[in-house]
């Protein structure tokens, strides 16, 4: 149980069915914008793949890629029939036999886990994994409202899931950096008895940063949204975005 919240598995599970829909709107939108068909998703990192049970539902080919073994174990154990559609890779470098996808995936501040080179090499390998006309989403913090909030102090989170806890800080480091750390509790009567602590650091890159090293990467960036909405965002106010991007 524990190693399923150090990797936010226990997440709720209705949130996982709206972003499920909310990716499924976006992507029959861009069809008919662009007279595509998307069906092939690779969705990296991956996870546990909380979305893949709705969309393959929804009719999608799916292939999840983690870093993490244990991640991808749980994802081969909840979705049994498509073991041969999990990976463990890393995101850099992974690449698809045979198959180029229609759509990517990478969905909830799963980018900018490396210095600048190294996250612009992710995106040009997104890019050799896509086929032409592919679209990108990227799903993460507006960091200029997330700078702004952690400028002026850390913010503390508390989540309780029952048998444990999970407390994280997260701080700025060096006006660049998100450093979430996230430590887990489990519950003795009134008592937390420490468990684990996981330090994960995030570059936070503002939206014309990224939007060049999208260029550069040899994408073209379509709409930036206010995640779940299809409004678009304001940088002073959405606290999170999901960008659309399309393979030149």
């Amino acid at each position: 149980m524990l190693d399923e919240l150090a990797w936010h598995i226990k997440l709720v599970e209705s949130l996982s069915e709206i972003e499920a829909y909310y990716i499924n709107s976006l992507i029959k939108y861009y069809e008919l914008k662009f007279g595509e068909k998307y069906n092939i998703i690779l969705d990296i990192p991956c996870g546990y793949g909380r979305h893949h049970k709705y969309l393959r539902e929804l009719g999608y080919d799916v292939y999840g890629v983690d870093l993490s073994q244990d991640s991808i174990n749980k994802a081969k154990t909840l979705y049994e029939k498509y073991n041969d559609k999990y990976f463990v890779g890393d995101m850099r470098n992974f690449k698809l036999n045979n198959i180029e996808a229609d759509v990517i995936i990478n969905w909830f501040s799963s980018f900018g886990f490396f210095d600048d080179n190294d996250n612009l090499k992710t995106l040009k390998n997104f890019n050799n994994n896509l086929r032409k006309n592919g679209l990108l989403i990227i799903e993460m913090p507006n960091a200029k409202r997330s700078k702004e909030r952690l400028r002026s102090t850390s913010l503390i989170d508390y989540n309780d899931y029952g048998d444990y806890v999970e407390i994280t800080e997260h701080t700025l480091v060096d006006d660049k950096y998100h450093l979430f750390n996230e430590k887990f509790y489990k519950k003795s009567g009134n008592d937390l008895i420490f468990e684990k602590e996981i330090k994960i650091k995030l570059r936070l890159y503002e939206i014309d940063e990224l939007v060049n090293m999208l260029k550069e990467a040899g994408f073209k960036v379509i709409e930036m949204y206010d995640t779940l909405t299809f409004k678009k965002i304001d940088l002073m106010s959405s606290s999170r975005v999901t960008i659309i991007s399309l393979k030149k």
